[in-house]
């Protein structure tokens, strides 16, 4: 059963041994009043192709300055992919973090001229699926520095939903810089 807490995250048991991240009694299984939130660099590997991985990079973990700096320390599970990000966000931070990825958005498009997608699913949709879940699990590399992980095929699900329908997407064009 999921749990209902805002703070999930923050509060979750750390494990600090890494041949552990594929034990499932390490995970939680996501509240369903969080949001998945996936940005992606439309092309990466062609811009990576033409040696613009610097920006690639420097968006994508933009992505992530931006959300983490409209909420609470902590609180955002999140999982770097190079050329963006995936993060889970609690319903009261959602739209801030909407508001701050327009932002990065507008950022790539005018700055480095790539295209940034960003994509928002419900974990409660995610969830009610028969095969695939939200699973959390927080890895420790030292103390006071953790990572979090995701399993249970959730992750992978919301990807998918957001490449097939653009009614998951956010494509505001607000002209404000992110936060970061």
């Amino acid at each position: 059963m999921p749990l209902e807490k805002t703070n999930f995250y923050d509060e979750m048991t750390v494990f600090n041994d890494f041949s552990e991240v594929a034990n499932l009694n390490h995970y939680e299984t996501a509240p369903d009043h969080w949001f998945v939130v996936i940005a992606d660099i439309k092309g990466s590997t062609s811009a990576i192709a033409q040696g613009r991985y610097k920006e690639v990079n420097m968006i994508g973990a933009a992505c992530i300055n931006a959300v983490l700096n409209c909420c609470d320390s902590g609180e955002i599970p999140y999982v770097f992919g190079g050329d963006g990000a995936t993060m889970l966000v609690p319903d009261h931070r959602i739209e801030a973090s909407k508001k701050a990825l327009i932002g990065v958005q507008f950022l790539a498009r005018t700055k480095f001229n790539l295209t940034l997608r960003v994509g928002v699913v419900s974990v409660e949709s995610i969830n009610r699926s028969d095969t695939n879940k939200v699973l959390v699990a927080k890895y420790q590399l030292s103390p006071g520095n953790a990572l979090a992980t995701f399993s249970g095929g959730g992750i992978e699900l919301a990807e998918n939903w957001i490449k097939a329908d653009s009614k998951y997407l956010i494509t505001d064009t607000d002209e404000t810089l992110p936060d970061l």
